[in-house]
Order: structure tokens, then sequence, then C-alpha cells
């Protein structure tokens, strides 16, 4: 098992970045990858402990569609989402409102992540910053 923890100041109060894990629209701006896309329109979220996201991401250049889902943990609104993205595996993000917005820390428990893993999700926390 491995580890990683990333963190991002994001200039947006808790409330509106708490909505990148329960609302569409917002998780579908950060949840990408390069070459794909997750539609809002394909994205389905039950926020609550137990819940789950399910979602698909479509291709930018052709007909092929990854279908997801993430499971939620425990969920304290505005201060903490808990995520199961894939077996044995556990994301725990916690929110703490700074002056300057919100501080993210974005946790990762799991299997040993490689580098292109921890780039991924470093990517994608940088796409919520740019829709902060």
């Amino acid at each position: 098992m491995g580890h990683y923890i990333l963190r991002r100041t994001l200039s947006a109060p808790k409330e509106r970045v708490y909505d990148f894990f329960v609302d569409p629209v917002a998780f579908s701006r950060w949840f990408v990858v390069p070459g794909f896309t997750t539609p809002a329109d394909r994205v389905h979220i039950d926020s609550r402990p137990g819940g789950e996201i399910r979602a698909v991401m479509v291709s930018d250049a052709d007909t092929t569609q990854v279908p997801f889902v993430v499971g939620f943990g425990n969920l304290d609104p505005m201060e903490k989402v808990v995520l199961y993205p894939g077996e044995d595996e556990r994301v725990t993000i916690t929110l703490t409102e700074i002056p300057e917005g919100t501080e993210l820390a974005y946790l990762y428990e799991g299997p040993a992540a490689g580098p292109a893993d921890v780039a991924a999700a470093d990517a994608m926390l940088d796409r919520m910053a740019e829709h902060t």
C-alpha cells in the first residue's frame, strides 16, 4: 500500500469547492484525463455515505466511452469527502477555509501509485483550480 498527498489553494469558498464532488456540472469540469471529457449529462451523483458517482468519460477523438463508478464514504459537508475510486483505494479530501479561499488537501491511500497516477490527480486538481 502507498499514499501521497496533494494540496491546492483555491480562490473560492468551501461551499463552491465542495460542489466539485456533489454537483454533476461542477464534477464534469475537473474530472477529466488527457483525450477525454466527462460530460455533465453523463454524471449521476448520489452524495451520501454509501452513495456513488456514476459517470462516463468520452473520448475527444472517437466514440470510445469509459464508464466508471466512485463510491462515497464519509461526507462532512463543506469539510471532508471520502471517496473510494477502486478496490483498496481511498481518497480523502479535506477543505479548510483560509483568507485566500479554500485549502484543499487530497490524500490518496491504496496500491502504490506511480508517477503517472500522481500526475493525473495533480492535473485534475489544476483543472479544479481553473474553475474556481
